[in-house]
Formats: C-alpha cells, sequence, structure tokens
C-alpha cells in the first residue's frame, strides 16, 4: 500500500487588487495528481482532508474507503462508488471523521478495483485564513 503525499490547500501570498492564489492548488491549476497504487493507497487524516480521483479508463471501478469504528447504531458505514467510469470522470470523497476512518497510524485507506489509467489526490482544507 502506497502512502500519498497530501497537499495543503492553503492561502499563498497575496497583495493589493490581486487575486489571491492557493500555495498547493491554486485556481488555475488541477491537484498535482499521483497514480493509483493498485495495493491501495493511504493518506494522513487531520479531519479536514478530501480525496481526489480521476480516471480516464473505460473499465468501471469501485473505491472502497473503510470506516474503521462502528457508528452508535453498531454499522460500520464503508464509504463506496461504484460510478468512476470514462475519460475525464472525477469525484471529490471527505472530509473524513478521525475517529471513524484513521486507522492506528492516522491515515485513511482506499483500495480499488482497477487502477488502470486513474490518479489519486488527498487533498487538505488545513487552516482557513488570508495571505
Amino acid at each position: 500500500m502506497a502512502v500519498l503525499t497530501v497537499v495543503p490547500i492553503t492561502f499563498g501570498t497575496r497583495t493589493a487588487a490581486t487575486i489571491p492564489l492557493y500555495a498547493g492548488v491554486n485556481s488555475a491549476d488541477t491537484p498535482p495528481y499521483q497514480a493509483a497504487s493498485i495495493g491501495g493507497d493511504s493518506f494522513a487524516n487531520d479531519g479536514k482532508t478530501f480525496f481526489a480521483v480521476l480516471t480516464n479508463g473505460a473499465t468501471p471501478t469501485t473505491i472502497t474507503i473503510p470506516c474503521v469504528k462502528a457508528n452508535d447504531q453498531g454499522v460500520t458505514e464503508n464509504i463506496v462508488s461504484t460510478s468512476l467510469v470514462g475519460a475525464g470522470s472525477f469525484k471529490y470523497f471527505g472530509p473524513f471523521d478521525v475517529e471513524y476512518f484513521n486507522d492506528a497510524n492516522g491515515r485513511v485507506n482506499v483500495s480499488y478495483t482497477s487502477v488502470t489509467d486513474m490518479a489519486v489526490c488527498p487533498l487538505s482544507a488545513g487552516t482557513p485564513g488570508r495571505g
């Protein structure tokens, strides 16, 4: 299982009369996607983390993000998506509650039924602020 680097989304420098740019992902860019790993991926989660998935493949893909703790009803609610198929398909998942989705290492785990032409990127909203 590959451990992915979380990209922070925070304001960078800003001067009067300019549009602020984000340090991790700016409004003119796409996230810095990484290839999805066949054995699954994991990423650090601070409770403000999202997970972006982009696929260009024709194979339907199921993405599973397991919940590590049952809710107050005794049900373990995994996040499962099966609708990713086709060029340019993407989804964002999260944010993930640390109590229910973090493993013993403080990471969220993700598995895929296929990683053909699939890229992923964990993004953290970080601390709100102004440049």
